[in-house]
């Protein structure tokens, strides 16, 4: 059984350095770059004004049905944050996050 998690556990690690971070109020770390898949990865910021931590999601889709369907979704879930109170913040851009 914990053999399983070993992948969960190793992508909880920079996740629990920067919620760790933010309780102690050090925020503005460094970016984390975690390679999730081939072509894909996450990007961890810590906030610097220690009230957030954000992670962005770099998605792939080598067909090109998929890549509309996806930009057309993830779209629509950047705009439901308008509709639905108490939503998570969400953004979406084909562009790489400066």
């Amino acid at each position: 059984k914990i053999f399983s998690e070993i992948k969960r556990n190793l992508l909880a690690v920079p996740f629990t350095r920067c919620f760790e971070a933010l309780q102690k109020g050090s925020g503005g770390g460094k970016p984390m770059v975690i390679p999730f898949r081939p072509h894909e990865r996450m990007v961890l910021v810590p906030g610097s004004a220690s009230d957030r931590v954000l992670v962005y999601f770099s998605i792939y889709f080598s067909d090109e049905t998929d890549r509309a369907l996806a930009k057309v979704f993830l779209q629509e879930f950047s705009e439901s944050q308008r509709k639905v109170p108490q939503a998570p913040s969400v953004a979406f851009t084909q562009d790489c996050p400066s």
